[in-house]
C-alpha cells in the first residue's frame, strides 16, 4: 500500500472517527511498510506476526536472521 492510498484512507476514515482524526491532524499517516522480495522478506513476515509489533521483530530477525536462513534453507 503505499503513501497516498494511506492518506486516502485515514481522511475517509476520519470522518467518521473524530478520535482517529485528531490523531491523523496531529501525527500525518501511518509510515508505509515496503519490503524487498524474496526469502528474508517471508521470514520477516513470519516473525512479525508471531510478535506482534514490528519494532520487536525487526530486533528479532536482525538477531536470529542468519540461524533462521541456515535452518530454513537446510
Amino acid at each position: 500500500m503505499d503513501k497516498e492510498t494511506i492518506i486516502r484512507g485515514m481522511e475517509a476514515l476520519s470522518l467518521a472517527d473524530p478520535d482517529l482524526k485528531k490523531a491523523f491532524t496531529e501525527f500525518g499517516p501511518p509510515p508505509t511498510r515496503t519490503t524487498p522480495c524474496g526469502f528474508e522478506t517471508f521470514l520477516f513476515i513470519i516473525v512479525t506476526v508471531n510478535q506482534g509489533s514490528v519494532d520487536l521483530s525487526r530486533l528479532i530477525f536482525v538477531r536470529d536472521k542468519s540461524v533462521l536462513i541456515a535452518r530454513c534453507v537446510a
